[in-house]
C-alpha cells in the first residue's frame, strides 16, 4: 500500500522517487503507464476504484476498461501525441467490464525517452469545470462560439509565451458535407478537443471550419503532418493553415489582435482569409492587420473623428425626444467608412477605448449647453463587448459619476448585444450606471434570439427595434404581427420603443398606431453636425429648420 492506504499495484515495478508521484497526484488520482500494445505497466493510485488490485493491474488491456463508445475518444486522444507534447484532458469512464464504470478527466503524455509508451492521469472531473464530452458535431456553429473562442485566442498565447513549448493557433476546413458523415465529423471534433490546449480550446466556426489552440510538438511535426494523420483517422479530406504570431516587425499584442481578427474573417468566409490565403500570405495578412490597427489608434491619440447627431422623434406628438451620436472619421485616417472602422475595432478589441473616447466626446458637447432653456439629449452607442471588460465598466462608470449633472440629458444604448458573452454579470453594471441616473437602451432588438434573453436579464429603460422589421411591416403581415409582439411586451415592462429606418409618413403612422414610443429615420432627418434641442419645434422637420450646433 502507498501513502494513506492508497495501493501501488505493480509489485515488480521499479521505485518511483514520491517527487513524482506527487507531482502527479496534486492534479489527478490514478496514474496508468501503458506500453505499446496499450497494455498496462504500471498503475498507482486509487486504482481500485476502477476495479483493478495487484493481481489484476499489469499486463490489462485498457480497452478493457473502456466501452466501444469510447474507444474513438482514447485513440484520438492518444494519436494527439504525435502532434503535441501532451493531450486532453478528455472525458472517460473507466472500469472493468461488468462492473461499474467512473468518468475521469484523462490526461494523455509521453516521455522524450520512451516514445513506446502512454502515461494516463485520471482526475475526478469536477476539478476542472470546462471539461466534457466533445461538442455533437450535428451542433450548429454559432457567432457566441467563435466570440468565445476568438477571445480566449489571445490569453493561451500568452500563457503559452511564458513557457518552454510554444503555441499555436491552426485553422481547419474540409468540403466534405457533415450531415453526410456525422460519424467522420464527430471523430475530428474529438481528435481536435484532445489535441487543443485544456482539452477544450478548439471551436467550430462553420459547417465546415474549425480553429483550435495547441501545443508544438517536441519533435516539430508540421501541420501537413498533423493533417495527414487526422485524414488517415477520419477519412476527411482536409485542408488546414498554422498561423504564425511570432513577427519581429509588429508588437505581439497587434499581431495577437491581427490573428483574433484574421480567425474572424475566415469564419465569415470573407475573401482574401480563405485557407490558401491563410497558409500561403497568412504573414501579409498580419502585416496589412496590424499596419490597421495601428492606424486605429492613431485615430484615437489624434482624436481623428467627429460626432454627426441623428433625431429621434416621439411619434405621438412629433417632438424630438434627443439625438443619437453617430461617429465619422476623417477622410486622412485611412478609415473612413464608420461601420466597417467600427466593426474592426470590436473585432480586434479597441472598442473599448474608442467608447470611452465617444462619451468624452459627448460630454464634451453637452457642458456648455447645460444653461440653455432647451439642453439637447444626447444618445452614446456603447458595445456589448466594452460591457464585458471590468478595466473598461471602472473607466465608463467612473467619468459617468464625475458627470451626473448630465444624467438627464446623456443616454446610452448597448450595440453588439451579440458580443456580451455573460449577460448576468453585465446585468450588475446596466443596474450600477441606472442607479446614477442614466437612462440605458438595448440596440437593435428582434434581430437575434438572444435579444430576449438580454431583455429578460437587463433591466433597461427601452429598446430600439431592428430596423429590418420596420423596413418590411407595412406589407408584410407576419412581420407587423412580430412588431406588435414586441411592442406589446416592452409596454408590460414599461419600457419605451424605438423603430429605426423610418423613411415614410406611412412608415411612422404605422409604428404609431401599433404602440411603438419613438421613431428614427431619414424621413425625421439624416444625421447632421448641429446638435438639436429636444423640445426645438412642433414637427420634426420643424425642430430640424431650428437646429444650431452647440461648441462646433
Amino acid at each position: 500500500m502507498g501513502a494513506k492506504g492508497i495501493p501501488i499495484v505493480s509489485k515488480n515495478a521499479p521505485a518511483v522517487p514520491d517527487r513524482f508521484l506527487g507531482h502527479a497526484f496534486c492534479a489527478g488520482d490514478i496514474l496508468l503507464e501503458l506500453d505499446s500494445d496499450n497494455c498496462i505497466l504500471n498503475a498507482d493510485g486509487a486504482v481500485s476504484e476502477i476495479g483493478l488490485s495487484a493481481a489484476k493491474a499489469a499486463g490489462t488491456p485498457v480497452a478493457t476498461l473502456l466501452s466501444d463508445q469510447q474507444m474513438p475518444t482514447f485513440d484520438g486522444a492518444q494519436s494527439a501525441l504525435e502532434y503535441t507534447i501532451r493531450s486532453g484532458p478528455v472525458r472517460l469512464e473507466l472500469g472493468l467490464d461488468g462492473g461499474p464504470r467512473r468518468a475521469y478527466a484523462v490526461f494523455f503524455g509521453r516521455l522524450p525517452h520512451a516514445p513506446d509508451r502512454t502515461f494516463l492521469l485520471l482526475a475526478d472531473p469536477a476539478r476542472f469545470t470546462a471539461v466534457g464530452s466533445a461538442p455533437k458535431v450535428s451542433t450548429a456553429p454559432t457567432d457566441e462560439q467563435t466570440t468565445i473562442f476568438i477571445d480566449r485566442v489571445t490569453g493561451l498565447i500568452e500563457e503559452g509565451t511564458s513557457s518552454d513549448v510554444k503555441r499555436l493557433v491552426t485553422v481547419l476546413e474540409t468540403d466534405q458535407d457533415s450531415e453526410a458523415a456525422p460519424d467522420a465529423f464527430d471523430s475530428l471534433q474529438q481528435r481536435l478537443s484532445a489535441i487543443s490546449v485544456g482539452g477544450d480550446s478548439v471551436a467550430r466556426l462553420g459547417d465546415n471550419k474549425f480553429a483550435l489552440v495547441h501545443e508544438q510538438s517536441g519533435s516539430g511535426h508540421s501541420t501537413e503532418e498533423l493533417i495527414v494523420g487526422l485524414t488517415q483517422a477520419t477519412g476527411l479530406e482536409l485542408q488546414a493553415a498554422t498561423l504564425n504570431t511570432d513577427s519581429s516587425e509588429i508588437s505581439q499584442a497587434d499581431s495577437l489582435k491581427a490573428v483574433a481578427y484574421c480567425i474572424q474573417k475566415f469564419a465569415e468566409d470573407a475573401e482574401g482569409f480563405d485557407i490558401e490565403s491563410m497558409g500561403d500570405n497568412f504573414s501579409g495578412l498580419i502585416q496589412d492587420t496590424a499596419g490597421k490597427v495601428q492606424q486605429f489608434r492613431s485615430i484615437l491619440e489624434r482624436g481623428a473623428f467627429s460626432l454627426v447627431f441623428q433625431p429621434i422623434v416621439e411619434l405621438r406628438s412629433g417632438h424630438v425626444h434627443h439625438v443619437e451620436a453617430l461617429a465619422r472619421f476623417e477622410k486622412t485616417s485611412g478609415m473612413s467608412d464608420p461601420f466597417e472602422t467600427i466593426t474592426f475595432a470590436e473585432r480586434v478589441g479597441l472598442i473599448e477605448e474608442f467608447d470611452l473616447a465617444v462619451l468624452q466626446r459627448a460630454v464634451d458637447k453637452l457642458k456648455p449647453a447645460l444653461k440653455a432653456e432647451h439642453p439637447p439629449r444626447i444618445a452614446i452607442n456603447v458595445s456589448g463587448r466594452s460591457l464585458s471588460s471590468p478595466s473598461f465598466i471602472e473607466n465608463f462608470t467612473r467619468t459617468l459619476g464625475q458627470h451626473r449633472n448630465l444624467r438627464d440629458l446623456l443616454m446610452l444604448e448597448i450595440t453588439e448585444s451579440a458580443e456580451i458573452e455573460d449577460p448576468e454579470a453585465v446585468s450588475d453594471t446596466v443596474d450600477a450606471i441606472r442607479a446614477l441616473g442614466f437612462k440605458i437602451y438595448l440596440d437593435d432588438f428582434g434581430a437575434g434570439a438572444s435579444g430576449f434573453r438580454y431583455l429578460r436579464v437587463l433591466a433597461v429603460d427601452g429598446v430600439k427595434i431592428d430596423g429590418a422589421y420596420i423596413r418590411t411591416a407595412l406589407d408584410n403581415g407576419r412581420t407587423r404581427a412580430f412588431l406588435r409582439s414586441m411592442v406589446m411586451l416592452c409596454q408590460d415592462l414599461g419600457i419605451n420603443t424605438v423603430g429605426e429606418w423610418i423613411e415614410t409618413a406611412q412608415q411612422a403612422e404605422l409604428l404609431d398606431s401599433l404602440g411603438v414610443t419613438y421613431g428614427q429615420g431619414y424621413y425625421f432627418g439624416k444625421p447632421s453636425v448641429g446638435l438639436i434641442s429636444s423640445t426645438a419645434g412642433d414637427s420634426a422637420s420643424g425642430a430640424k429648420a431650428l437646429a444650431k450646433a452647440v461648441n462646433q
